[in-house]
């Protein structure tokens, strides 16, 4: 309340707009994405980028990763029938595409019920929306596409997939279906 006070009361119009400005380009905003980020990719490197931490830190880890991925990852996509390492990358590189149109409907009835429904109207409503889902999203499809690089090696030379091992590594299947998938994720 003082806060308020003293900024509506004490500052010029100019002093707040440039406050405002300022806000937003250091702001906690920015740094909560960015922070946000980063735990989603510190909860994956030991499974996903074969990098081993320590036991207090995977401990400390493991406690943020539902937090984090606000229980996204955790949803087991059998239920939904899908099996296997090329289903669920499948599903991370589809979902993001089919949220994104969601927004867009919502915010394009967002603006039909203000009967304000043109080009720029929309894209000024949806964009910030869509922009900050999909770099909350990224990080979990390259997680799930890095996937496809990790694989069991046995003794007789035979390679298999960690994620899903029905899939050999030196399969035909694996190197033009699943690496060009995984590739394609992660641009």
């Amino acid at each position: 309340q003082l806060l308020y006070r003293w900024y509506h009361s004490y500052l010029s119009t100019r002093m707040q707009k440039q406050l405002a400005h300022w806000w937003t380009v250091i702001g906690l905003g920015t740094k909560g994405k960015i922070s946000i980020v980063t735990y989603q990719i510190l909860t994956k490197l030991d499974s996903v980028y074969r990098v081993e931490l320590p036991t207090d830190v995977k401990g400390l880890l493991n406690t943020f990763e539902v937090t984090i991925s606000f229980g996204i990852v955790q949803t087991p996509l059998e239920c939904l029938g899908l099996h296997g390492y090329v289903s669920e990358l499948l599903f991370w590189m589809i979902m993001p595409l089919v949220s994104t149109l969601c927004i867009v409907l919502v915010a394009a009835c967002i603006l039909l019920t203000r009967h304000r429904l043109d080009r720029t109207a929309l894209i000024e409503l949806a964009l910030p929306g869509v922009l900050r889902f999909l770099f909350l999203i990224y990080p979990y499809v390259t997680n799930i596409a890095f996937e496809f690089y990790p694989c069991y090696e046995f003794a007789d030379g035979s390679r298999f997939l960690k994620k899903d091992v029905l899939i050999e590594c030196t399969s035909s299947y694996y190197k033009s279906t699943v690496v060009p998938l995984a590739v394609a994720a992660i641009i």
